[in-house]
């Protein structure tokens, strides 16, 4: 086959972004597959600046994501490039949030109900349910996920009693969670036609990213946005959806033109990210998925990306046992840590348990690295919910929710709390009249929850809401470690978090693989790659496509490991056994991806991450060599 040169790929490249640019959608959407490091930003940016030119104002653009980073970061590049006031970047959530505030008369709810996260919101509403249905929490939980996947593929609820009951719950909480934010939305634009055009009109042309990513009734959504108009660029990529557990629905991109049958479709041609040999593995591995779009083809590494990267590195290492493979990573992290930035560095693990011990490992066998473990995610700490909903709550006294959680942290039992839920529904009574008339009827002196609705009347009293707040800090028995951030700086806490993330960015960064979406490195390893460790999808199929992704974060290499060995084997483990302690086997992925699931037979010498040492100290140094010549 013939090897196109710079100037080829180059003209093919910037072909096919004039294609995107040219696209008329007066004849219908287009539909874009972006692969790992094609381009997607930039063909998204040159959307905008093309329509621009064509008469379109700058306030006809929407552009949805899914993540408030992935929003900021397009904002942030329409502002450098195009223009300062672009504001038309929004979470799709958000987006139907808006929608559901403005018309929430029509929902039965109060128009400031929030949107809370699964964690701090779900597990309230199951405790309530179990009680208020007279069922148990397991059965609770099944049913609730039943009509989560209900609202997220767009059906009607199977358990109408339950979705009653659930609804019922949220209004008197004033809070829904986001799968419902879509459904209700949705709801709301499918029954109005007047509604659909009024928000169709609010933006008409709509960038969608990471289409991949969306439900079923996410996709819903966004086709009640248009409204029947054709002003649609959606960007994304199959091969790395990854996202199941939140229903996501690759297939919304291989059946997009049944959805909308005047589109049309187009595949970026060439990666400025991946060089040839870990694209090749990448690659080898997700073809294997007889689901994915048919006509998809490889992207072709850009050369300058190849020439840095040498060819790029893609190889599998053996390790006798878990102790050998943790000395491996240590060994590896520290001789690139003489070659190359650390932020340069990710190293992805199948399950958060599992890294965080690998981690703990590395930093005691090699203390002086700088590594970032990122596992806690996106997660808001206890403490962080319990300051904001008590101000909350003495803001408001009426927010129903915000005392729920409060009163879930009373040294008292979870059914005690649903109880007094369940009162307030019976009587159609706030939930803090409830709780004020139950402690009038308690008599013991040191009642807890007594002591808690006096404190709270005195607070209310303040007239001050940083007084009121203090006051209940100071005497809840449960807030009083809190006391010492009231006298931080108000903008103390936004400072914390940014000198955090700048000290992460700066270090070798360990993390789940699901975590790694979005992100890049030029060296990324892939431990703990074992049969019977496995990864997390909800089949084979989405597993090649996570792994798909990991491999795709690296710019120069990308190096799997696996061990023959195991101590405390039950705990290596994502889904299923955990395997035997020894005679482990590699998974078959890495064979999938044409790599030898050994790098030397354990009798060969050098053994295997010596071997592979070897490669990395020699790929590092002429990166090295490179990034100096060209900088």
């Amino acid at each position: 086959m013939k090897t196109l040169s710079e100037y080829e790929i180059e003209s093919l490249r910037n072909a096919f972004t004039q294609q995107v640019c040219s696209h008329d959608y007066r004849s219908g959407p287009l539909l874009l597959f972006a692969g790992p490091g094609t381009g997607k930003t930039y063909n998204l940016l040159q959307t905008v600046e093309a329509q621009l030119g064509f008469g379109l104002p700058l306030d006809t653009f929407l552009e949805c994501t899914l993540t408030n980073a992935a929003a900021d970061k397009f904002a942030a590049d329409v502002n450098q490039r195009l223009s300062a006031t672009f504001r038309g970047v929004c979470t799709l959530h958000s987006r139907a949030k808006g929608i559901c505030h403005q018309h929430s008369s029509a929902l039965r709810m109060r128009a400031s109900f929030v949107v809370l996260s699964e964690k701090e919101y779900v597990e309230n509403a199951k405790a309530d349910l179990a009680l208020l249905l007279r069922s148990t929490a397991p059965a609770v939980a099944k049913r609730l996920r039943e009509y989560q996947n209900a609202s997220a593929n767009a059906m009607a609820p199977q358990d109408l009693p339950f979705a009653a009951a659930y609804r019922g719950l949220q209004r008197f909480y004033g809070a829904i969670d986001w799968y419902d934010v879509i459904a209700f939305a949705r709801e709301l634009l499918a029954k109005d036609a007047d509604l659909r055009k009024q928000e169709a009109d609010r933006h008409e042309f709509l960038l969608v990213d990471e289409y991949q990513d969306l439900n079923e009734a996410e996709q819903q959504l966004l086709e009640l946005l248009l409204d029947g108009r054709n002003f649609l660029l959606a960007v994304g990529d199959d091969d790395q959806s990854i996202y199941s557990r939140r229903h996501a629905a690759p297939a919304g991109m291989v059946d997009f033109a049944k959805r909308y049958p005047s589109s049309r479709m187009l595949e970026l041609p060439v990666t400025t990210r991946v060089p040839s040999a870990v694209l090749k593995a990448a690659y080898d591995l997700v073809e294997r998925n007889p689901n994915r779009s048919q006509h998809r083809r490889r992207p072709l590494a850009f050369p300058a990306t190849d020439e840095r990267a040498a060819g790029g590195l893609a190889l599998c290492v053996n390790c006798k046992s878990d102790k050998a493979e943790a000395q491996f990573i240590a060994d590896s992290l520290a001789l690139l840590g003489d070659e190359c930035p650390a932020c340069r560095v990710l190293v992805l693990c199948a399950s958060t348990p599992l890294g965080m011990e690998l981690e703990k490992k590395v930093h005691r066998l090699q203390p002086s690295l700088r590594l970032s473990p990122e596992f806690r995610g996106e997660d808001t700490p206890h403490d962080d919910l319990l300051m904001l909903h008590a101000q909350k709550f003495l803001n408001d006294p009426t927010d129903n929710f915000s005392l729920r959680l409060l009163l879930g942290s009373l040294d008292t039992n979870t059914r005690e709390c649903s109880g007094y839920v369940q009162r307030a529904l019976d009587t159609s009574t706030r939930l803090w009249d409830m709780v004020l008339r139950v402690s009038d009827e308690r008599t013991e002196p040191r009642d807890g929850l007594r002591h808690f609705c006096a404190v709270t009347q005195e607070a209310l009293a303040f007239e001050d809401p940083q007084a009121r707040l203090q006051h209940f800090v100071q005497q809840v028995p449960f807030m009083t470690h809190l006391e010492a951030r009231l006298r931080k700086p108000p903008d103390s806490s936004s400072t914390d978090k940014a000198a955090t993330h700048e000290s992460s960015a700066s270090k070798m960064r360990f993390m789940s693989l699901h975590k790694s979406k979005g992100l890049d490195a030029d060296y990324v390893f892939l431990p703990f790659m074992e049969e019977s460790i496995g990864l997390a999808g909800q089949d084979l199929e989405e597993q090649r496509r996570l792994l798909f992704v990991a491999i795709t974060r690296a710019k120069v290499a990308c190096i799997m490991s696996w061990a023959w060995s195991r101590g405390g084997h039950s705990k290596y483990k994502t889904r299923g056994r955990g395997g035997p302690s020894t005679n482990r086997t590699p998974s078959p992925f890495i064979s999938e991806c044409g790599l030898p699931s050994s790098l030397r037979k354990p009798w060969e010498r050098p053994i295997a991450s010596a071997r592979a040492l070897q490669l990395l100290r020699k790929c590092a140094t002429h990166v090295a060599a490179y990034d100096t010549a060209h900088s």
